[in-house]
């Protein structure tokens, strides 16, 4: 009986980890997605995916497709010292209209 009542409270365990995973995921943008929140083009955001090291940019490691996190993308720009102020209200803009 002891084993069965751990095994239950394993399973709550990991069904309220799933349930609070699914509440806080992160929303990843394509590039494509990030030139438009960002107000740069696709290139421009290929090239901080390349050469910034500090850009918020996952790629697999046998190549694929880019993810860039929204909230770590929105923090990066926002702490970028040539940020524009047209970019910054177009973060804004987007963030009003959730």
């Amino acid at each position: 009986m002891v084993k069965r009542e751990t095994l239950e409270e394993k399973l709550d365990l990991i069904l309220k980890y799933l349930n609070q995973s699914k509440t806080n995921s992160k929303k990843l943008l394509s590039i494509k997605e990030a030139a438009s929140l960002t107000g740069y083009t696709s290139g421009t955001i290929y090239q901080y995916v390349s050469k910034d090291a500090s850009f918020p940019a996952y790629t697999p490691e046998n190549g694929g497709k880019i993810f860039i996190p929204q909230d770590e993308l929105e923090s990066w720009c926002i702490k970028r010292k040539k940020f524009d102020l047209e970019s910054a209200e177009i973060v804004l803009n987007k963030k009003n209209k959730r």
